[in-house]
């Protein structure tokens, strides 16, 4: 009687041979013994002959340094990405959002003892604001199959400030200007704004963030709310000239009386 076996446990008997198959043969065989074992009448001992398992190895789960990366824009990052348990060796590959910067990364590996090899790659990068809130994706293949790990990437920049032109008639009731701010993080300090005659002169300084809304005043007076608005914000990133404070412009029509009179003498001229 023939008895095959595997990790301590007979898998198989038969009389004068047998056959066992083994699909998808999972990493706890590798380096372990199959034994086969004969016994009859006739012996004293079972015979028995051994062979070892040695398997080819997918990598395992590739590890980052770190949990994330947060930087600033257009500064170097540096971030490692470990595989380990590959036989034969794997080979990384980087991605940073959609574009392959393999390139740039430099890689060293060590074989163990049992022939596993561990292999570590370094990518040293610079992103712009366009990366902000993709992902850094490492990838470990060997010819056994790939597996890959993701993190997070986060990209700081002073916010991009833009505030809108706008046109207002002597009979609109409310007068609004709307200040948009694109930076990370995406929380923002508003300081006052500025009214400015089309000279650069400060005029006065009004309360608002987002919204500006004009101040309430007679028809008679609405001109005098023609000039630019300046809205200055901030995220606490300092931009490449080193200002924190961002700022947007856009110039205002606000058509009153004073307007009309103007129009009719020019009209009866």
């Amino acid at each position: 009687m023939l008895s095959l076996v595997v990790l301590g446990t007979p898998v198989k008997t038969d009389v004068q041979k047998l056959k066992y198959l083994l699909r998808n043969t999972p990493r706890i065989y590798d380096r372990t013994n199959v034994s086969c074992e004969a016994n009859s009448d006739a012996l004293d001992i079972p015979m028995t002959t051994t062979a070892l398992i040695d398997l080819n190895l997918m990598p395992l789960m590739p590890v980052f340094s770190a949990p994330l990366v947060n930087t600033m824009e257009m500064a170097p990052f540096s971030i490692t990405c470990t595989s380990s348990g590959s036989r034969p060796a794997a080979t990384i590959w980087w991605m940073v959002g959609q574009t392959d910067v393999t390139n740039l990364a430099s890689s060293q590996g060590k074989q163990w003892v049992d022939e596993t090899f561990t292999v570590t790659s370094t990518l040293n990068y610079t992103v712009d604001r366009k990366f902000n809130l993709q992902s850094i994706k490492c990838t470990a293949n060997n010819t056994i199959g790939g597996i890959s790990n993701l993190i997070n990437l986060f990209v700081r920049f002073p916010p991009d400030v833009s505030v809108s032109n706008v046109t207002y008639e002597m009979t609109d009731p409310t007068r609004t200007i709307n200040c948009t701010a694109d930076g990370y993080p995406d929380t923002y300090t508003f300081y006052k704004w500025q009214h400015r005659s089309l000279y650069g002169h400060i005029i006065r300084e009004l309360d608002g963030d987002t919204i500006l809304t004009l101040p309430v005043v007679p028809t008679i007076l609405r001109y005098q709310d023609n000039g630019e608005y300046v809205c200055t914000v901030s995220n606490g990133i300092q931009g490449p000239d080193g200002v924190e404070k961002r700022q947007g412009a856009a110039e205002i029509i606000a058509y009153g009386y004073h307007n009309e009179k103007i129009n009719n003498h020019s009209n009866a001229a």
